[in-house]
């Protein structure tokens, strides 16, 4: 079976190769993999993309493996071990514990080597939690005559 020939000016393009008029170049896409932030699942920003019912990209990606959904910016948030630790601590308290398959996430955390830097900064962001309120918040009394200040103005606007 003979290859198809395009017609003048006109290409046809592929992941691997270029052709043009019969001429073959072999070309390379650097495709970046994106880590579900969820399940740790690695894979191309392609394999996370929804379409609407009309067959139209949305804004909404899933996992292909934990099928958790998530927005892109999630998705594709450059983060370091500790701030990925900070976003866990965060997204806790909407059922991140729930959601996630702990072994297969644990195993994978290990593998990427994020483990150990991972869990000093969740550590410390749970000891943080446990503090008295008097000791998070620490206000002058400049501060706080400010904030009780404002707490009236809003009470009175309310009021009228």
């Amino acid at each position: 079976m003979k290859p198809k020939k395009l017609p003048k000016n006109q290409r046809l393009l592929t992941s691997k190769t270029e052709e043009t008029r019969g001429v073959t170049v072999n070309i390379q896409l650097n495709e970046v993999n994106y880590l579900c932030p969820f399940c740790l699942h690695q894979d191309s920003k392609s394999a996370f993309e929804t379409k609407t019912a009309k067959g139209k990209p949305s804004k909404k990606f899933v996992c292909p493996e934990c099928n958790q959904k998530m927005r892109e910016k999630s998705l594709t948030q450059s983060m370091s071990a500790s701030d990925y630790a900070e976003w866990v601590f965060l997204y806790a308290s909407y059922g991140f514990w729930k959601i996630v398959k702990y072994a297969v996430w644990n195993k994978r955390l290990k593998e990427l080597g994020l483990a150990p830097e991972f869990w000093d900064r969740y550590k410390e962001l749970k000891a943080g939690r446990n503090r008295s309120f008097d000791d998070q918040v620490e206000m002058s009394d400049e501060e706080r005559a400010k904030a009780e200040f404002n707490r009236d103005l809003e009470n009175n606007y309310r009021a009228r």
